[in-house]
């Protein structure tokens, strides 16, 4: 969607994995866990610098 996130205090949920949302003491580590934002506080992306930019493009090349 092209959004940071902006005004967004923290997350309004956390998905995890079927394992650990069965166990909530336990700290979830896997790949699968996800930190749901408000989209309506979100701002939209900066657009990078052009140093930022030929950086990124020397790193890539």
């Amino acid at each position: 969607m092209g959004l940071s996130p902006g005004d967004n205090e923290g997350p309004v949920a956390i998905l995890r994995c079927r394992l650990c949302a069965t166990r909530p003491a336990w700290s979830c580590r896997h790949p699968t866990r996800s930190f749901l934002l408000r989209v309506n506080l979100a701002r939209p992306k900066r657009t990078p610098t052009l140093a930022q930019e030929l950086a990124l493009g020397s790193v890539f090349k």
